[in-house]
């Protein structure tokens, strides 16, 4: 049984895409119905943020908070959340612009400075991240667990993982049942190295809502690095189910098959990932590997040269390094996996 390495699982949520927005289901939407017409733009951001949490259609959560500012330009709410959509998005000047206008109309928005927060800190303004999460936490009295979640999403980016960690616990005080915090404190536990605690983090947020692709991904993630691949390729399966064209969930997948051995579920896995991110050089990197580990150099290294070619794609440096290995003909060095 091969060893996967902690290096090796590049493609974990994005903190601030933590609470749920697989954004690679960006296009996956299903007509809206006419009855929409007649929601209210508090319901249109209800609608939108149940898009957006549970992973469902990040597109279609976006053009929800758009419709509750059509039919309400004063509801805070709705630009705080639109304003998440953009930052997920990397759109940081229009994050900050919604962010912005929602505190324009409510000075006093606990979800609009955590969220803003959070955004500082993921673009690097620290400053202005602690300024606004301690705006967001000075405010009583505090009854959203919504803004204890974005404030431990702004700590935990800074490097206060405890701090991150009590605001989670906070949140999920005043809200057992809010299964984002149990999927994001899953995510912290799991960059601390308890690994058991993050377990039980998503199995809690999965039980709250079976359908929290975001949670299974992760919690697959995690199954994958602790040597349980079945377990894993259970996961993301249940994943795959709701979104079959989602590439990363397909590469990871492929690598707990491999795992497993079991070459030709991880081949097509790798080979769907291959179609269904052409640009991307790491599908590419793992299925040189399988071809590798099964002792085809010709295969392998056809993949290798793909992967070079979109090695801007790739993060980790000791794949780099052993396609680099690889490209100038030295096949001992790095004889095991990247795993």
């Amino acid at each position: 049984m091969l060893r996967i390495r902690e290096y090796m699982v590049m493609i974990t949520v994005v903190l601030l895409v933590m609470m749920c927005p697989l954004t690679a289901m960006a296009g996956q939407a299903a007509a809206a119905p006419s009855v929409e017409q007649a929601l209210t733009s508090v319901q249109w951001v209800e609608r939108g943020e149940e898009l957006y949490i549970y992973g469902r259609n990040l597109k279609a959560a976006t053009d929800a908070f758009s419709r509750a500012i059509v039919v309400d330009g004063q509801n805070a709410a709705a630009y705080a959340w639109r304003g998440q959509m953009k930052q997920v998005v990397k759109d940081y000047e229009g994050a900050l612009a919604d962010f912005n206008q929602a505190l324009a109309i409510s000075p006093d928005s606990g979800l609009a400075l955590a969220m803003r927060s959070a955004a500082y800190a993921v673009q690097g303004n620290h400053a202005a991240a602690r300024a606004d999460r301690d705006s967001a936490l000075a405010l009583t009295p505090q009854v959203d667990p919504r803004i204890y979640n974005y404030a431990a999403v702004a700590s935990e980016i800074m490097g206060h993982h405890d701090v991150a960690l009590t605001l989670y616990d906070k949140a999920l005080a005043l809200d057992a049942g809010y299964a984002p915090a149990y999927n994001n404190r899953g995510l912290l536990y799991k960059k601390m190295g308890r690994t058991e605690e993050a377990l039980k983090s998503y199995d809690r947020a999965i039980a709250l809502h079976p359908d929290f692709a975001a949670a299974l991904f992760n919690r697959g993630n995690l199954y994958l690095l602790t040597g349980r691949p079945s377990a894993a390729a259970a996961d993301y399966s249940l994943v795959l189910a709701m979104y079959r064209e989602y590439p990363e969930a397909r590469m990871v997948r492929g690598l707990a098959y491999a795992l497993d051995e079991n070459w030709r579920s991880a081949e097509a896995d790798l080979l769907a990932a291959v179609t269904l991110a052409p640009q991307e050089g790491s599908p590419r990197f793992y299925l040189a590997q399988l071809y590798e580990r099964q002792g085809d150099q010709d295969k392998a290294l056809a993949q290798y040269r793909l992967a070079d070619e979109r090695i801007g794609t790739i993060d980790e440096a000791p794949i780099k390094q052993k396609i680099s290995l690889r490209l100038s003909g030295d096949w001992s060095a790095m004889r095991d996996w990247v795993l």
